[in-house]
């Protein structure tokens, strides 16, 4: 039965080559990849667990980050917020300096 299923193997193969080779080629690209991790589960002692919560991990930042992209929209896009003002000769010592929309007033004293 191994045999029969090898030529079946090969026979679909060749035939998607034939037909579709771009697609061929990616489809055995994500089989292949997938059997390599697989196969390579077994090469370390906490596989699965360390898969699983890489997975976790993954999941948990992608919930985080559209909160932490409005956050960072927000800061570079505010026009209060002075960036890279230069505070001394080093290359690295430059200020982002907030400024109220209290202290834009004339004459008014920000605490």
């Amino acid at each position: 039965i191994g045999a029969k299923v090898i030529g079946l193997h090969d026979d679909l193969e060749s035939w998607g080559y034939r037909n579709f080779p771009v697609i061929t080629d990616h489809f055995n690209f994500l089989v292949y990849g997938i059997d390599l991790a697989v196969r390579s589960i077994r090469w370390f002692q906490f596989g699965f667990a360390a898969c699983w919560l890489g997975f976790r991990l993954c999941l948990y930042a992608a919930m985080l980050l559209p909160a932490f992209v409005r956050i960072m929209l927000t800061y570079y896009h505010d026009p209060r917020i002075h960036r890279r003002i230069r505070y001394g000769p080093a290359e690295r010592e430059y200020l982002d300096i907030y400024v109220p929309k209290e202290a834009l007033e004339k004459g008014a004293k920000v605490p």
